[in-house]
């Protein structure tokens, strides 16, 4: 059966740079997640070419062995995707997701179990993470570890801003704790708010408050009941205006 050794001596024969370590999906036919260090030449064209890739995930299939490629540029949503999806492809079982913010050559990292973590998972955790960083010669500033059973969802925070709209992070960090809801840190809560913003579910008004786009109201769907969003959204608008 091929070994990781055989694909790392492939690529290291097309002359490929690697940006991380390679990692292994937890399945019985497991894929290999190739982190690849992309540089852009001074014609503008970037190497490794998308054409030598698909070559070398050919030959890789042909010796038994399935790879996915991830292109890493330097870029800092680039790199936030990318350490996610280390993590997860390496601890399917532990890790639900992850984000990191970065200052120059260091990082933020915070990840989201999906349990209560032993010592040494996180020992393990924090390990890979700083291994991988080390590729890119960044540093880990700080891990942290949030309380699984307890972080907000994308889906818990559309529902306080559809109650709230138009509103600022401050009543959605207020909103989210009456629902008994943590969230670890402003930072997080705006990194949170802005993938959303990404994603096409959330608009940012010039002032700094929020408000759904109809992607983010059809996400949501409705209900019609007392409890649906329109009556707990005018509750809570007479409430703003006492």
């Amino acid at each position: 059966m091929p070994r990781k050794s055989d694909l790392e001596a492939m690529l290291r024969e097309k002359d490929v740079a690697l940006a991380g370590p390679i990692v292994s999906t937890q399945d019985d036919n497991p894929t290999y997640l190739v982190f690849v260090k992309a540089k852009i030449l001074a014609n503008g064209r970037r190497e490794p070419t998308s054409f030598a890739l698909n070559s070398i995930t050919k030959a890789a299939v042909e010796m038994g062995v399935r790879v996915s490629f991830i292109i890493i540029d330097g870029e800092r949503e680039d790199l936030d995707s990318s350490i996610k999806t280390m993590l997860v492809g390496k601890f399917p079982e532990l890790v639900r997701n992850s984000f990191s913010t970065f200052n120059g050559k260091l990082a933020d990292v915070w990840i989201e179990p999906k349990q209560v973590l032993e010592m040494a998972q996180r020992a393990e955790i924090e390990s890979a993470i700083s291994g991988f960083l080390g590729f890119l010669d960044v540093t880990a500033k700080s891990i942290n570890f949030t309380q699984a059973e307890n972080i907000p969802t994308p889906t818990a925070l559309l529902r306080s801003i559809r109650v709230l709209a138009p509103c600022s992070v401050d009543e959605i960090t207020s909103a989210l704790a009456k629902n008994e809801f943590t969230v670890p840190n402003e930072v997080w809560l705006n990194h949170a708010m802005d993938k959303l913003r990404k994603s096409g579910f959330v608009l940012r008004k010039k002032n700094g408050q929020f408000i759904l786009t109809l992607n983010g109201l059809t996400a949501l769907g409705t209900t019609k009941n007392r409890l649906s969003p329109d009556v707990t959204r005018a509750l809570a608008m007479a409430q703003k205006g006492r």
